[in-house]
């Protein structure tokens, strides 16, 4: 619960504007970063925190990645498809490296908070190194407290939307760009970037611009410009790691070595 405490918070948009900040709960926090965004993130720059936030995106991802389920097993048939299609051969099947799928499953539940920590710790360590290259004022600590702050947004924003993807039977979300796509597959760079372009990503995208002009005491066109970068870096990324295993074939299906 608030232990009753204010915090003082400058806007950086508004010179010598103070703000007074009431001490929030999680609980809290994840109402008002939806409503008032701009109030978590004040809080955030003056006391980073870490733990209550990770548990919280860590249940509601594990809870999200229990009702998917299906989901992820529809995309598995359509590698496995894709695959036997263009190579004559199930190349994405779990069971030739000894693990059943639903071993799989549960391992990649298990891994959740390493997998979340790698990426919030890597993810931080960039945006820090980018808002310190245009002379921002952030901490490391206050970029990565934002970031797993960004993800209990776009973790409850994923849990609510899946319901309607489930009773939609599809592999994926039907809130992101890749429904302007209905021809592409997962062997398409352009279709798995507009997959990734989703409404929570997108939404993030928008909160971080927000969070880091004030963390970073600069407008929030700056944040919005370097929010939009990040944003377009990770989603070549994402769609690349994604689309890469397919290149990889295609390439020794050439070379004759299949």
């Amino acid at each position: 619960m608030s232990d009753g405490k204010d915090i003082l918070s400058f806007n950086p948009n508004k010179k010598g504007v103070l703000f007074i900040v009431k001490k929030m709960n999680v609980l809290q926090k994840l109402t008002r970063i939806f409503i008032a965004p701009a109030d978590v993130i004040h809080e955030i720059k003056e006391k980073p925190e870490f733990l209550l936030p990770f548990l919280y995106v860590f249940i509601i991802k594990a809870i999200t990645g229990v009702l998917q389920r299906p989901m992820g097993e529809l995309q598995q048939e359509e590698m496995v498809r894709l695959s036997i299609e263009r190579y004559g051969v199930n190349l994405f099947s779990t069971s030739n490296a000894g693990i059943s799928t639903n071993q799989s499953f549960w391992i990649g539940i298990l891994l959740l908070p390493i997998t979340l920590w790698i990426g919030w710790l890597i993810g931080s360590f960039f945006v820090w190194i980018i808002s310190k290259i245009i002379k921002g004022k952030s901490t490391y600590q206050q970029v990565l407290s934002l970031l797993i702050h960004i993800s209990m947004l776009t973790a409850t924003v994923t849990l609510l939307v899946t319901p309607i993807d489930l009773l939609l039977q599809n592999s994926t979300t039907i809130f992101g760009l890749s429904i302007l796509y209905p021809s592409g597959d997962m062997t398409s760079f352009i279709y798995n970037a507009l997959n990734l372009m989703t409404l929570p990503s997108i939404w993030g995208a928008a909160l971080t611009g927000i969070g880091l002009s004030i963390i970073n005491e600069f407008s929030q066109k700056k944040g919005y410009i370097v929010a939009i970068i990040l944003y377009i870096i990770t989603i070549l990324l994402g769609a690349g790691s994604v689309s890469m295993s397919f290149w990889i074939l295609d390439i020794v299906t050439k070379q004759g070595l299949m």
